[in-house]
């Protein structure tokens, strides 16, 4: 996938990566404007995968439903107070390549928050 341009109104220069994402506690919201489809990952749990100086604005994914990534945007994002416990947050598995969806905040089967 080519790269994309930054965002508008991003610095010139430096731009964000997921290590920056990840230092800052922010979550990566993927969303495919074709199916609609909005997923949303701790940029902290995407580092190990991807790399932590993975652009930021970039996909970091394709569409699971649409198989491609021509229609996803990134958008980075703090999660507020009232979200803990109630938005859900895709975080990798013990096995590798599997997912499993768990509440933002909650600790799941691995003792991890």
């Amino acid at each position: 996938m080519p790269t994309r341009p930054p965002p508008i109104g991003a610095p010139p220069g430096r731009y964000r990566t997921l290590g920056d994402a990840a230092r800052d506690g922010q979550i990566v919201v993927l969303r495919c404007n074709r199916c609609r489809r909005t997923v949303n990952f701790l940029a902290i749990d995407l580092v190990p995968i991807i790399g932590a100086y993975h652009n930021a604005h970039e996909p970091v994914f394709n569409c699971t439903w649409c198989k491609t990534g021509e229609w996803v945007t990134t958008r980075l994002r703090i999660p507020q107070l009232e979200e803990y416990g109630y938005l859900t947050i895709r975080r990798p598995g013990r096995v590798i390549q599997t997912w499993y969806d768990a509440k933002l905040g909650v600790a799941d089967g691995n003792g991890r928050k």
